[in-house]
């Protein structure tokens, strides 16, 4: 169902509580279809508040979307007074997707809708920590993976990101709980056993 990519090599252990990112530079990558299902607003309102809690961070927003959207939301970020933390980088292909994930310390998807979630999924297996919405058919076996499931407003988004701020340790941990889970849950030896038994009830 998805490409589970080699194992990775295990990321150092933060010296302490407070070592890898700080809080003036902690990177969030949103990566999908930038469209009005995917609440990007909220997430930039998000972004937002975590600024005016005194906090920095960048986001990159990676993904086509529509004209027209495209400009309502540089509009937003403009209102906000947020265009130094966010970088809209457009489609990206294979390798690109890959840095980016390399160099990115929580994926946040706050969808109103998502049938499944892909970008989350793919976030976990590398070792990224996520960030989601109830609007993600699968939040609750996100949330059995260690990915942290909000509610549907700024706050609740800003607070999340704040935490994850916080606690490097955090991250590392949930990064690892989240691609151990997601290589037992899309197992594809598993998944194939498990519909062939359904088929045989």
């Amino acid at each position: 169902p998805v490409d589970l990519p080699p194992v990775l090599p295990v990321a150092a252990e933060p010296a302490a509580e407070g070592g890898g990112t700080s809080r003036a530079g902690l990177r969030v990558f949103f990566l999908g279809r930038l469209h009005e299902i995917k609440n990007v607003g909220l997430l930039l309102r998000a972004v937002s508040e975590v600024v005016r809690r005194g906090a920095s961070l960048q986001l990159t927003l990676a993904g086509p979307g529509a004209e027209d959207y495209l400009a309502d939301l540089n509009r937003l970020v403009g209102e906000l007074g947020i265009a130094e933390f966010v970088d809209f980088v457009g489609l990206v292909g294979p390798g690109e997707k890959e840095r980016l994930f390399a160099e990115s310390d929580v994926l946040v998807l706050p969808s109103h809708h998502e049938n499944f979630g892909l970008s989350l999924v793919e976030a976990m297996v590398r070792g990224v920590p996520v960030i989601a919405t109830r609007g993600v058919a699968v939040w609750r076996e996100i949330e059995l993976g260690g990915g942290v499931i909000v509610d549907d407003s700024a706050k609740s988004l800003a607070d999340a990101i704040l935490a994850m701020m916080e606690s490097p340790r955090r991250r590392l941990e949930l990064g690892r709980q989240g691609a151990a889970f997601v290589r037992q849950w899309l197992d594809p030896d598993r998944l194939r056993d498990q519909y062939l038994s359904m088929y045989a009830g």
